[in-house]
């Protein structure tokens, strides 16, 4: 697959690794989000078909990879840690997924009480932990 397919297709490649982009459509919080898989330099090769990586999930996804994407235009650069970390062996090979936020609901889906001092009337929080784990 050439870049251009690559991008259309929901996948950009890293330095070394590779991000793939996928809607995702939540029934929990009735809504949609974007996932952004990073898989790491290797994933793709013949050789790793049976290979089990070990996956770190992270909120705020937006913010991972991309300064375009990223809140202030700053993105923290999980990828390139990661890269670097198993280029010198200090962890394995792994998968990060970046949970994009739900934009103007972010607050409600992290918060799980309502907080006065954060004006969140309806705060969604105490559904999160079965949103990760099941959905």
């Amino acid at each position: 697959m050439s870049a251009t397919e690559n991008h259309a297709a929901g996948i950009e490649e890293t330095a070394a690794g590779e991000l793939r982009l996928l809607d995702f459509e939540s029934r929990i919080f009735r809504n949609s989000r974007t996932l952004r898989v990073w898989l790491p330099p290797g994933y793709n090769d013949a050789g790793n078909v049976l290979h089990l990586y070990p996956v770190l999930y992270l909120n705020d996804g937006q913010n991972l990879f991309d300064s375009s994407t990223a809140f202030a235009g700053v993105d923290w650069q999980v990828h390139k840690s990661a890269e670097r970390l198993i280029a010198e062996g200090i962890i394995p090979p792994l998968i990060i997924v970046g949970i994009d936020h739900a934009q103007h609901d972010r607050l409600k889906e992290y918060v799980p009480y309502r907080a006065f001092n954060l004006q969140i009337l309806r705060p969604l929080g105490e559904r999160y932990p079965d949103f990760l784990v099941n959905e």
